[in-house]
């Protein structure tokens, strides 16, 4: 799917929808026609016989309010507000937004976006020095799908950039067993590693391996 920009795409006279996002039921008010052409999700929801269409206004009551509006920020104008990475704290809700930024993106079917986040992913491994911490990987595994580039990521960090004596902590064990499907990703990506078959880490080659292609869109008609 090739998405429309703002230099090509005109906002006169186009219908408003709201969607009404977390607990707090926010409102964001944005333009159909270009909430539909960047997501077969919306496009589905507004464009097919469901009472979406009919009300203009959909609930996302499980998503999160910041999250959402990073995505709307970016759907208008393809830039994204992220914290610092100045700091190992920075770092850490960096990778936080960005990790729940790809798995809102996954939902939503907008792989321009899961990409997007992918490589800022990268890029702040790379310039913060800091990998992500226990409740991204959480996040991670909790909240897309086996195979996703966000899970791959998670696991090269722990492969290639992150010291063997992270192996030898006490409570290394216990993170382990809470995420079983890591477990299993990290075992089988080591293996690789001390065997020889993978040598030199995947992150520091070219990003757009991890992009998944824009044509094969999941089908609207099972979102």
């Amino acid at each position: 799917m090739k998405r429309n920009t703002l230099s090509t795409f005109s906002l006169r006279n186009v219908p408003v929808v709201t969607i009404r996002v977390g607990e707090t039921s926010t409102a964001f008010h944005l333009h159909m026609d270009l909430l539909c052409d960047t997501s077969p999700f919306f496009k589905a929801a507004f464009t097919k016989d469901f009472k979406e269409s009919s009300e203009k206004a959909m609930s996302l009551p499980e998503d999160d309010v910041d999250t959402f509006e990073r995505f709307a920020c970016w759907l208008y104008n393809q830039d994204i507000k992220l914290s610092g990475y100045d700091t190992n704290e920075g770092a850490d809700e960096r990778y936080m937004q960005l990790a729940m930024l790809y798995t809102l993106a996954d939902k939503l079917v907008v792989t321009g976006l899961k990409n997007e986040a992918i490589k800022n992913l990268i890029e702040t491994r790379s310039k913060a020095g800091h990998p992500p911490q226990q409740p991204i990987v959480t996040h991670g595994y909790s909240n897309s799908r086996e195979n996703s580039s966000l899970r791959k990521f998670i696991v090269a960090c722990h492969v290639w950039h992150i010291g063997y004596k992270w192996y030898d902590y006490d409570g290394t064990p216990g993170k382990l067993l809470e995420i079983p499907e890591f477990a299993v990703d990290l075992v089988i990506a080591m293996a690789k590693r001390v065997s020889g078959t993978v040598k030199s880490s995947p992150l520091l080659g070219d990003v757009s391996a991890y992009y998944e292609d824009v044509e094969e869109e999941v089908d609207v008609s099972k979102v």
